[in-house]
């Protein structure tokens, strides 16, 4: 009995370890925010073509694209900056949330 609760433990342990390893090789960035910082980096060179913006201004807009990928990277791709719901996170207009009572 001792025996095959030890054996059932080494292999729980292993199976743990094994999965955080491959899940840690993975690219946790999501296709829809690839998509969605491509898609934003074609708008910024169209309109810099357009000449609706300066070459300087398409390289401070790039430059905070490349800001928001790495702070996603490190913090997540949560909710946003609203929170669950948006309006504070709680689903409604700041002045009835309940946190402002």
């Amino acid at each position: 009995m001792k025996r095959t609760l030890l054996i059932i433990t080494i292999v729980s342990i292993l199976a743990i370890a094994l999965s955080s390893i491959v899940l840690a090789a993975e690219d946790k960035t999501p296709q829809w925010f690839k998509d969605m910082m491509d898609w934003r980096a074609d708008q910024i060179d169209q309109a810099q073509k357009d000449g609706a913006i300066s070459q300087k201004e398409a390289e401070g807009y790039k430059q905070g694209l490349e800001q928001m990928k790495k702070w996603h990277e490190e913090n997540g791709f949560g909710y946003g900056m609203m929170g669950r719901g948006g309006c504070h996170g709680s689903g409604m207009p700041y002045w009835n949330s309940p946190s402002n009572n």
